[in-house]
């Protein structure tokens, strides 16, 4: 989901103010990137293979609490991450009224 993927690396990034590695945006893995959109598609590939996917290694349902459970742990982070995503939603609404 966009709007999920914008709000972790919103919330890991400092709304795109600080980037763990050259253009990592997510501080994922400690991996350097050559450009932002690689560092999405990768990190987005990666929560889709084991987050997301029955089977996968950090598998607990496809919800953000399911997911939360193996990324971060922090209820704190789950609760971030809802409040720009619910943000983001906002924004997208207005605009498009």
């Amino acid at each position: 989901n966009a709007i999920f993927l914008c709000a972790v690396a919103a919330l890991e990034s400092g709304w795109g103010r600080y980037c763990f590695r050259p253009n990592n945006i997510f501080g994922w893995s400690g991996k350097d990137f050559s450009t932002k959109d690689e560092c999405i598609d990768f990190v987005a590939s990666k929560i889709a293979e084991h987050y997301l996917s029955e089977g996968g290694k950090y598998y607990n349902g496809k919800t953000l609490s399911g997911v939360n459970v193996c990324y971060n742990g922090n209820a704190f982070w789950e609760e971030k991450v809802s409040e720009i995503m619910a943000m983001i939603l906002r924004r997208i609404s207005a605009e498009n009224c």
